[in-house]
């Protein structure tokens, strides 16, 4: 009851934080492939997972985790931007994660992004002394993920908004997105909220199973699925008239393709702009 509750209380802790400070016990910050003797400037950690001594801990992956989730969720879409323009805020600042060796000389994760699968990169795949804690940690996860995916959509819907000129790209990509979500933007979109937006990305989006029917997008011109292993169904694309391009690369589970606007066409040419359809189901009418 007390860990189950410590563990909880984590997310109240941490977003009470504008900054985050990782300290690492050496000269540099360097990345788990690195040993004595090798030259550190050549093992740069890329991500914190991969930090020396502190990314592979599960303990410590909540904290970024954390951190890195909930400073995007505290954006707000009504933020301003400097000289009080009144202006939604369209670009989401730099992440305030820092990590510093010995030396002094902070190195800056400007943004933190979270897979699964393979990658091993979230906390609940990371290293614990007691693996009954692993649990624990998933559930916080679930919990954190289904607040920041809905919030990452009432954001995107900000930005859209805000928008001007002939094109709005809104990138959902690396979003841990699952299909309430999806059915968030939907509804959304139908509302209008997504009027003007002309290429939308779901890249890296490894939880999303089905893609639901979008309307109220008419200048819609892409939409990008570009790994999504899990994607299962995609429904009818019909009620976008301006839809050109569809992506839908690494997409090995979709069981079959979407009815597509009149006119639009398949083409296996990946060189002409146009859909392409993954390989397992390019021979399908």
């Amino acid at each position: 009851m007390r860990k189950a509750a410590g563990v909880r209380s984590m997310i109240t802790y941490v977003q009470r934080c504008d900054f985050m400070l990782i300290p690492v016990p050496t000269p540099q910050v360097v990345s788990h492939d690195f040993a004595d003797g090798d030259d550190a400037e050549d093992f740069g950690a890329y991500y914190p997972e991969d930090i020396a001594g502190y990314g592979s801990r599960g303990w410590c992956r909540v904290e970024y985790f954390i951190f890195g989730l909930f400073s995007e969720m505290r954006i707000s879409p009504t933020s301003q931007r400097g000289g009080g323009s009144g202006a939604p805020l369209v670009e989401v600042p730099p992440l305030a994660l820092f990590a510093s060796g010995s030396d002094g000389a902070p190195q800056q994760f400007k943004a933190v992004e979270f897979l699964g699968g393979d990658r091993g990169d979230m906390p609940s795949q990371g290293d614990f002394s007691f693996d009954t804690d692993r649990e624990a940690i998933a559930d916080l996860e679930r919990l954190m993920i289904h607040s920041y995916g809905f919030a990452v959509i009432h954001n995107a819907a900000a930005v859209a908004a805000a928008a001007d000129g002939a094109s709005c790209t809104i990138d959902l990509g690396a979003k841990m997105l699952h299909d309430e979500h999806l059915q968030a933007l939907a509804a959304a979109a139908a509302a209008g909220s997504f009027a003007k937006v002309t290429a939308l990305s779901f890249n890296a989006n490894p939880y999303i199973k089905y893609l639901p029917e979008f309307s109220g997008m008419p200048h819609l011109k892409s939409i990008s699925l570009i790994n999504c292993v899990a994607l299962t169904t995609i429904a009818s694309l019909t009620n976008l008239p301006s839809l050109e391009t569809l992506k839908l690369e690494g997409c090995g589970s979709l069981a079959a393709l979407p009815l597509l606007p009149r006119g639009a066409k398949w083409d296996a040419d990946e060189d002409v702009v146009g859909f392409a359809a993954p390989e397992h189901l390019s021979a399908m009418p």
